[in-house]
């Protein structure tokens, strides 16, 4: 992950178990001799970290906010700022993972937008935040696309207005088309083919959604 923060704000790390521990920001050496975070934060070297965020420190209401919580099997959870940013303890979970399942991306929401997914074998699927409704912390999550036998999500963002999306392979293949081309659906469907993978192409292996002014030429 590529991160902006100030040194008051929190970075937050999860696991793919959906468990979560906070570090200040402030506390990050900048004297170019690195920590492990395990020696920051309560995980140990064992952990592995699949998603970071970072948040601001508010003195009270953080905000109507949320935390959008995707997992590689395609499962979904949302939770409030609120409920997310009053926890205290050293680490603590956001989400229950499946045994075999991890989760992969933590987006922060207004509440108002809408999410994309894109699998390894090119499906993609469009829906609005608000069909899944938000949940408390140790609940697990809801389907938020159907899979294949053997695929699995590769890339969950949010959709830009006017932006495009562009898909690439594992064997360096890449696309762009625009997300006007994909209607928003109800969550938990199967989707609509975004890159068909071939043998030259390989399967993909991430996507991203570019804001509209920045699609390459």
């Amino acid at each position: 992950a590529l991160l902006t923060a100030n040194t008051r704000d929190w970075l937050y790390l999860f696991t793919k178990e959906g468990r979560c521990a906070r570090i200040s920001v402030h506390e990050i050496p900048q004297d170019g001799n690195p920590k492990h975070l395990s020696e920051l934060c309560g995980f140990t070297r064992r952990d592995a970290i699949t998603a970071a965020i970072t948040q601001p420190r508010t003195e009270g209401d953080p905000g109507n906010g949320y935390l959008f919580c995707v997992t590689v099997k395609g499962m979904v959870k949302r939770v409030t700022l609120i409920d997310f940013m009053a926890q205290v303890a050293p680490e603590f979970v956001v989400i229950n993972v499946d045994e075999g399942d991890r989760l992969g991306w933590v987006l922060p929401t207004r509440g108002d937008a809408e999410i994309i997914l894109v699998t390894a074998v090119g499906q993609s699927i469009r829906f609005g935040e608000e069909d899944v409704r938000s949940m408390g912390l140790v609940a697990g999550g809801v389907g938020g696309i159907k899979l294949a036998k053997n695929d699995l999500v590769v890339y969950a963002g949010l959709v830009e207005a006017d932006g495009s999306l562009v898909t690439m392979t594992t064997h360096g293949y890449a696309k762009q088309s625009p997300l006007a081309d994909y209607s928003r659906q109800g969550r938990n469907g199967s989707g609509i083919v975004t890159h068909k993978p071939t043998s030259r192409t390989g399967d993909v292996a991430t996507a991203l959604v570019l804001p509209a002014g920045l699609e390459p030429e």
